[in-house]
């Protein structure tokens, strides 16, 4: 049996399947098959006698975590169940559930504020700690765009904080912070108490305080560590200081740890993500540990299956150009077309030629869904978006908002909030009126203040406004129906009820489906959203736990299934296709202009403190490479000499990277394509005109 797993891999594949306990370390290059890898690895251990309840991975996503359950169903079906497959964020999770008491928790149960209630909390705090409170309705368009623009600056700083496992005590007891970060951690400080006020956590409180109840509970610490004896890391190069640590507290005991990254793969600088983690991974390990010198076994994937020669070439020479301890190698041995480079006078030319390019593909039989137009900012995107919508060639824009803070997404989890808990004012303030019920903003209003002032919960509130005799017919019935719905609801909670119960209540009979998809303006993501909500309840029945999940997930929703995908290079990450366009491969685009002022600003990335926290040209690097990587048989780099955003509109200039792939960017008036003709003599170097 195991024979016949480790038959359909190479020799170095096989090596990380099979490898002994310890620290073991794979560097996976793109289309290398890293999946694969860890899929057999768990089927290996589980055939080599290990307990599956003992066996823990981890994935950046939920959508990862998915894929890889499936495929070691596939492997050995009938143990998937007792495995555990999961992202970082759900292992903090479930070790504060498991041990909430010990946590300091008040129930078993984590109120995660979705990022709006958050940003309140934020914009209450900010008002209490500096006396600055959010503009009113009269205040100015300027006024209301800065005041938020603030809010999200202050926001970033402490979510980085955070990734770093930095407390509000540890950033205000630091004397050397500039005088614009003390004035932010003390907003950091007050904004913890207001959330600890409020039994509320946000997205970053997770890790932290998983890892602070494993740092000061030495019991809880060996019950956890001791489960956890063989724990697997995919796109690990991701992962945070915190989650680091994390991970180290939870594989004291067993030290059993195989780690699956490449550092050219990591795009997630803006989340905390350590720079190069792959090739200091020793130093960083005893960093978070404390422990000396730890052994390595290292394996490196290196033969790409997905793409052609060419399009690894182009992709590796930029990567070639970051610093780096090991020379990028990366092959696949298959042949194919040149990496195309497109030039167009502006971006609607662009997006008319990358349009024809696309119509030429698909008929000459290629599937709209092995074409993929990918990048670096959404709204690059838009003049494509609408040239294949003139050319009528169908397409699905993919979502630029994360999962959780999608319209439809926050009023599925507003009800379901209501069920745990039928006092949360700022959940029934979202659903009130969705569906429509007969209730204006002053009857809602009325409704919170009544329940808040009579100690009882929405349900009973409801009842007493339709007794007062005050609402219409038709008002009266809604609120009296809604009252019920949330009876129903809390009732089911209390009970014990499946998350697929609870779930198709929302969705059915309250009507929410109904509503959400027969609305005018009615959200793209709808079914993907429905679905996601659907794969998380079957994977969690009970329901504390679907909430936890669905409170965690960040981006869903990957490969389009209906015709030429668009999207972003971070959304396209894990992904592939046949064909794909790389538009708007500009300075001040890829690289952006964000990460130009960081190579520029410099900093020790070692102390996250002083460091500015972003990826720099070293990052955008990277970004280009994955995007280049996502394709199977061509790739096209198109770039714009003037491009528009609004009214404003501005010259550009081809992207650095091309040059650096060893492209040559064409003038506006042709396309050039790299192409040797067979048995031609090397051609003499073109000096690029467009630098």
């Amino acid at each position: 049996m195991i024979f016949q797993h480790l038959e359909p891999l190479d020799t170095a594949q096989r090596r990380a399947v099979g490898s002994a306990g310890g620290l073991v370390r794979v560097r996976a290059g793109a289309g290398t098959g890293k999946t694969r890898v860890l899929t057999t690895r768990i089927a290996y251990l589980i055939d080599s006698g290990v307990d599956p309840s003992t066996i823990f991975a981890t994935t950046f996503t939920k959508d990862a975590a998915l894929e890889m359950k499936g495929r070691v169903k596939d492997l050995i079906p009938g143990v998937v169940g007792k495995v555990n497959i999961c992202t970082l964020h759900s292992m903090a999770a479930r070790i504060l559930l498991e041990f909430w008491e010990q946590a300091g928790l008040p129930e078993r149960r984590l109120n995660i504020a979705e990022d709006s209630e958050a940003r309140e909390v934020l914009s209450h705090v900010v008002g209490e700690v500096r006396g600055r409170v959010k503009p009113g309705a009269e205040a100015s368009e300027e006024a209301n765009e800065q005041f938020q623009n603030d809010l999200s600056d202050i926001m970033k700083k402490i979510s980085r904080w955070k990734e770093n496992g930095i407390t509000a005590w540890e950033v205000n007891s630091n004397p050397d912070l500039s005088a614009e970060k003390k004035a932010v951690a003390e907003i950091y400080q007050a904004y913890q108490t207001e959330m600890l006020k409020r039994s509320l956590m946000d997205f970053g409180d997770l890790t932290m305080r998983a890892v602070g109840l494993l740092e000061t509970n030495h019991e809880v610490r060996w019950l956890v560590s001791n489960q956890v004896q063989w724990m697997l890391v995919d796109e690990f190069q991701d992962t945070n200081r915190v989650q680091l640590k994390l991970l180290s507290l939870v594989t004291s005991t067993h030290q059993n740890l195989l780690v699956v990254g490449d550092d050219d793969q990591s795009l997630y600088s803006f989340r905390g993500a350590l720079p190069f983690l792959m090739d200091n991974l020793n130093s960083y390990l005893e960093e978070v540990s404390g422990t000396g010198d730890i052994s390595i076994y290292d394996v490196s994937l290196v033969t790409n299956r997905r793409c052609t020669d060419q399009v690894l070439d182009a992709a590796n020479k930029i990567v070639g150009y970051n610093q780096r301890k090991i020379p990028k190698e990366l092959r696949s041995g298959r042949s194919g077309a040149p990496v195309a480079v497109l030039g167009s006078a502006s971006e609607t030319h662009e997006a008319e030629t990358v349009a024809a390019r696309v119509s030429e593909l698909i008929a000459s039989g290629v599937k709209p869904e092995e074409i993929a137009i990918l990048a670096r900012t959404g709204y690059a995107l838009e003049p494509v978006n609408r040239a294949l919508l003139r050319a009528k060639i169908p397409h699905t824009r993919q979502s630029m908002l994360p999962f959780r803070e999608r319209e439809e997404v926050l009023d599925v989890m507003a009800y379901l909030k209501l069920a745990l808990n039928h006092s949360d004012a700022h959940a029934f303030q979202r659903i009130a009126s969705r569906p429509a019920r007969g209730l204006g903003a002053v009857a809602i209003e009325t409704i919170i203040k009544m329940a808040a002032a009579n100690n009882v919960g929405f349900p009973h509130a409801l009842e007493a406004l339709a007794a007062t005799g005050v609402l219409t017919a038709n008002a009266k019935k809604g609120v009296l129906s809604l009252a019920r719905h949330l009876q129903v609801l809390s009732d089911a909670a209390s009970n014990l009820e499946d998350s697929k119960e609870l779930l198709a209540y929302v969705l059915d009979e309250i009507g929410y489906r109904k509503w959400a998809t027969g609305r005018k303006n009615a959200a793209p993501t709808l079914q993907l959203s429905f679905q996601a909500f659907r794969e998380i309840a079957e994977d969690t029945p009970a329901f504390i736990d679907f909430m936890t999940e669905s409170a965690l997930v960040g981006d869903i929703g990957g490969k389009s299934e209906i015709g030429v995908h668009l999207g972003t290079i971070h959304g396209a990450k894990g992904l592939e296709w046949d064909h794909v366009f790389l538009v708007a491969f500009e300075e001040g685009i890829l690289p952006s202009k964000r990460a130009l002022k960081e190579a520029a600003l410099g900093g020790d990335p070692s102390n996250p403190l002083a460091y500015h926290g972003g990826g720099g040209l070293q990052e955008e690097r990277r970004l280009a490479h994955v995007a280049l990587t996502r394709a199977r048989h061509t790739a096209t780099i198109s770039f714009a000499m003037a491009r528009g955003k609004g009214k404003t509109r501005s010259e550009s200039k081809p992207s650095r990277f091309i040059r650096e792939a060893g492209l040559i960017a064409p003038t506006t008036h042709q396309t050039l394509v790299m192409k040797q003709p067979a048995g031609a003599k090397k051609a003499k170097a073109r000096k690029p005109a467009l630098w």
